[in-house]
């Protein structure tokens, strides 16, 4: 399978042996279905960040609590 690609737009980071990542200077728990695969990030207009796998969103790091919320079935409609 080959590497998923990141548009210039997205951070990088590569999900650790422990399902977590490298994020503002501390590790922040994604997930371990990832381990090894890197994750792109974007960051949204309201501050928050998206969490995708290739094309696949996972969730976003919300910026208030710092935390990672996981989409529970797939990811909501654009504009909810």
């Amino acid at each position: 399978v080959p590497e998923p690609q990141y548009d210039r737009d997205h951070q990088v980071r590569q999900v650790r042996s422990n399902g977590e990542i490298r994020w503002n200077g501390g590790l922040l728990f994604i997930t371990e279905a990832l381990i090894g695969e890197p994750v792109g990030i974007l960051r949204l207009e309201n501050g928050d960040c998206l969490v995708r796998f290739a094309s696949v969103d996972l969730g976003f790091i919300d910026w208030r609590t710092k935390t990672f919320v996981r989409y529970a079935a797939g990811r909501p409609p654009r504009g909810c």
